[in-house]
């Protein structure tokens, strides 16, 4: 489906994405700027609140519209909030990549496009309107989406590149690393040392497109075996 084919929709979620967003921003913007001292502070609503707000305003006009739509089928729905997912991870991607904590926004956003999703494949209001497909398929995108937020939680790390792995007197550069580690891990603080680690964000990326992958072959097994069953 296309903007043509689907105009209140599309309005929808660019409306509320501007809505959200501009407030979001200015909220991270200018409350710094006026509240604290530090000329860092209107960061946080251009890298935070500004991108955070606007998807999560994004998804909220996709959510709406199908809720309120007085179309027989609220599929195409679909296409906007995968867009949203798509763009949210690819932000967490890139805040992960700076600091490893900065990805807890994106997480959040994942988290909440997990519930609106699942909302709209269970709830009476929605879920009969949705095609057969959708209604089947479903699961599997909940569940890669949970997995993904997981396995973001939990991102493979390596050394930086940008000096030595410590300079905690208990350790040494040479001293090994774990395969994963929690984002809340003192590993991470960048604040007053280099890091311990960082995250591998090369890996966190193919580990999320090989999800995918199972994802996609998953809904074709699936739908291989459909007439199958039918047939029984």
């Amino acid at each position: 489906m296309n903007t043509k084919n689907n105009p209140g929709l599309w309005r929808s979620v660019i409306k509320w994405s501007l809505i959200i967003g501009s407030i979001s921003f200015a909220a991270g913007f200018i409350g710094p700027a006026l509240l604290s001292t530090s000329n860092l502070g209107p960061l946080l609503g251009i890298f935070f609140t500004g991108p955070v707000g606007a998807l999560i305003g994004a998804l909220w006009g996709a959510l709406r519209w199908a809720i309120r739509s007085t179309e027989s089928e609220v599929g195409p729905v679909a296409k906007p909030i995968a867009l949203i997912w798509i763009i949210t991870l690819f932000y967490t991607l890139v805040m992960v990549s700076s600091v490893a904590r900065s990805a807890f926004p994106g997480i959040g956003v994942q988290i909440l496009i997990l519930f609106a999703s699942a909302y709209l494949l269970y709830s009476h209001a929605t879920s009969r309107r949705l095609p057969r497909l959708a209604q089947q398929r479903g699961c599997v995108f909940l569940a890669v989406n949970a997995l993904i937020a997981a396995m973001t939680l939990f991102p493979p790390v390596t050394r930086p590149w940008w000096g030595p792995a410590t300079v905690s007197p208990h350790q040494t550069p040479s001293a090994p690393i774990p395969s994963v580690a929690f984002l809340i891990n003192p590993g991470f603080d960048a604040s007053k040392h280099i890091p311990q680690f960082t995250v591998n964000t090369r890996m966190l990326a193919l580990e999320w497109m090989g999800l995918m992958l199972a994802g996609v072959f998953t809904c074709y097994f699936l739908q291989r075996q459909t007439p199958k069953t039918a047939s029984q």
